[in-house]
């Protein structure tokens, strides 16, 4: 190996890997909340959480000499990295949540029963509302109690700063309790 494919390879190849995830940290807020109208969005995130990075990962250890069982380990234990991740995320949307929350009133627009095999069945709901002439989505919120239906109005707290973070008022008051 050249000095030049060294540095690549085992400097500015690792380097760019880590760069990915602080890329991915910066990106605006309101691409990882379902909410809004960028359904897409948060859809990418997970294919870059769970596909982009771990092949980028792959490729970096290739060149650097690892494979077979070894490579496929890291590779495979390099998604779980995304855990961390999203709770650092969702604790940061909290905060936000806390600092620049403004309540307007919503209306549940979605409500259906998830049925799953291990879990048995859930109620969840979405509410829409208005903020500055944009209809936006509370993401999916689970209603065990079946507390409220299709067409309840209800308080919406989301964040001036990331109007597309949001939560069902009712909701999180309910099972405070």
């Amino acid at each position: 190996m050249t000095t030049k494919e060294i540095i690549i390879n085992r400097l500015l190849l690792p380097l760019a890997y880590v760069l990915a995830w602080v890329g991915v940290y910066s990106l605006p807020r309101r691409m990882f909340n379902i909410g809004g109208d960028n359904g897409i969005e948060p859809w990418i995130l997970l294919a870059i959480f769970f596909i982009g990075l771990p092949l980028f990962l792959r490729f970096i250890l290739k060149q650097n000499g690892f494979f077979g069982d070894t490579l496929k380990a890291i590779v495979y234990g390099s998604v779980f990295l995304a855990i961390p991740f999203v709770i650092l995320i969702h604790s940061e949307d909290n905060e936000e949540l806390k600092k620049y929350g403004v309540q307007t009133t919503g209306v549940i627009d979605k409500a259906w029963l998830v049925t799953q095999k291990n879990r048995g069945s859930t109620w969840s709901v979405k509410a829409k509302y208005v903020v500055n002439g944009i209809c936006y989505h509370t993401t999916t919120q689970d209603d065990d109690n079946k507390t409220l239906q299709y067409g309840d109005t209800v308080v919406v707290i989301y964040s001036s700063k990331t109007p597309e973070m949001s939560e069902i008022k009712e909701l999180k008051e309910y099972y405070k309790k």
